[in-house]
């Protein structure tokens, strides 16, 4: 259910900026806590990163917004 919904975020992320690049970020190693892992991308990268954890930790995928024309 978590990973559904975290799919769906970066879903939404990725409608919301396309034409952007967005990146996924190796992840840190260790037990992950889906609340701290989110909440420790968003503060580490900024606007636009969500935290998810996976099989070898807490992943951040962030995207960056389209440069202006």
């Amino acid at each position: 259910m978590r990973t559904s919904f975290t799919l769906l975020i970066v879903v939404a992320l990725v409608v919301q900026y396309s034409g952007t690049y967005c990146r996924v970020l190796p992840p840190s190693p260790g037990a992950c806590n889906p609340t701290s892992c989110f909440t420790n991308c968003h503060n580490s990268i900024g606007v636009g990163a969500i935290g998810e954890c996976v099989a070898g930790g807490c992943q951040c995928t962030y995207c960056t917004p389209p440069k202006s024309k």
